[in-house]
């Protein structure tokens, strides 16, 4: 009947050890660790601090913003420009490869050229959280937006688009093509299924956050708690 109380035994030793080790200890070493204790936060802090601050994202209106992405030769491709919108705090790319002649339309709508492999002889329209949709189609490229809507440039035919901006068939030039034809097209689209992901994504930052600030928080009090009075 001894042996089965033996490991309790030694555990109790084992602890009762322990902590006459840390309380003998403990005095020693809290003069020298508090003055490492807020400069080891502060460099736990401070990269956190600076990727949330830093924004190299140029803001064009309401939740939409640009983001100019650098060349990749690994995976061959292009420096280009990026269409984000933010929703949830999270920013998510709704096209990528875009021209440079873009406007924002209030109150959430975004008028772009579109796509590069056809010299931009498109204009997409993309409003909220909708899928972008074609407006426009150029005989080559050059439009100006204004705030009325598209305009073609000079020797430009812009055709809508049939069944989009115009009724199923109906592919006859036009010199304007206003903004709520743009609108209209662009919200009868379905919705972007990236656009789904930001509340998920916001979710997960904020429990990281909570937990590394619970754990500072525990660190702080346990170096009071065990401060000599």
């Amino acid at each position: 009947m001894a042996s089965p109380s033996r490991p309790l035994l030694w555990s109790q030793l084992w602890s009762q050890s322990w902590s006459q080790l840390w309380s003998q200890l403990w005095p020693l070493l809290w003069p020298l660790s508090r003055p490492l204790l807020w400069p080891l936060l502060w460099s736990l802090l401070w990269p956190l601090l600076l990727v949330s601050c830093s924004d190299s994202d140029r803001h064009i209106g309401g939740d939409w913003y640009l983001r100019k992405m650098p060349a990749d030769s690994a995976r061959r491709v292009d420096a280009h420009l990026d269409l984000l919108r933010e929703s949830n705090g999270v920013r998510i790319v709704t096209a990528s490869f875009i021209g440079s002649n873009f406007r924002f339309y209030p109150p959430n709508c975004v008028a772009f050229e579109w796509p590069p492999q056809e010299t931009y002889r498109e204009i997409r329209s993309a409003c909220g959280n909708h899928d972008a949709a074609r407006v426009a189609i150029l005989s080559k490229r050059g439009v100006l937006m204004d705030a009325d809507g598209l305009r073609p440039g000079l020797g430009v035919v812009m055709r809508p688009n049939s069944g989009i901006t115009s009724a199923p068939g109906d592919m006859e030039p036009r010199q304007l093509i206003t903004v709520a034809n743009m609108r209209a097209a662009a919200e009868r689209q379905p919705v972007n299924k990236r656009s789904l992901a930001p509340a998920l994504t916001r979710m997960n930052q904020m429990m990281v956050w909570g937990i590394f600030l619970f754990i500072v928080l525990v660190a702080l009090v346990i170096g009071l708690y065990r401060r000599p009075r």
